[in-house]
């Protein structure tokens, strides 16, 4: 169908509703497991370089500054819900993954069983 007819924003509205339904009625985790999750979702990690690029860039600018400017990867608003819920319909990106689907960016794996028996 999305070979054919193209991305179907009703579809994807489906897609949405039901991914939603997930979220919410999701397993609870360990509290440990969540801060966890979250903090990595609200910081990038930078290498030594990016990092001391960073600081040459910005020599007396205060910590909390380059925190919000750097570090904050999403807006704090949304920490909970990233990688979680569909938000945003883009029929160019599907389009662009659909196309980019063809056997020659495929890799096969043939497993082979021998039997010794």
């Amino acid at each position: 169908m999305l070979q054919e007819k193209g991305p179907q924003e009703w579809y994807w509205n489906e897609i949405k509703d039901i991914v939603a339904i997930g979220y919410r009625f999701r397993e609870k985790s360990y509290a440990t497991n969540l801060v966890t999750d979250l903090t990595s979702r609200m910081q990038v990690r930078l290498s030594s370089t990016q990092f001391m690029g960073h600081c040459k860039k910005y020599p007396t600018i205060e910590r909390q500054k380059f925190n919000e400017m750097v570090l904050q990867r999403y807006p704090i608003e949304d920490v909970l819900t990233v990688g979680a819920l569909l938000t945003e319909y883009k029929p160019d990106l599907i389009k662009n993954v659909m196309d980019s689907l063809v056997p020659e960016n495929s890799r096969y794996v043939t497993i082979v069983i021998v039997n010794s028996l």
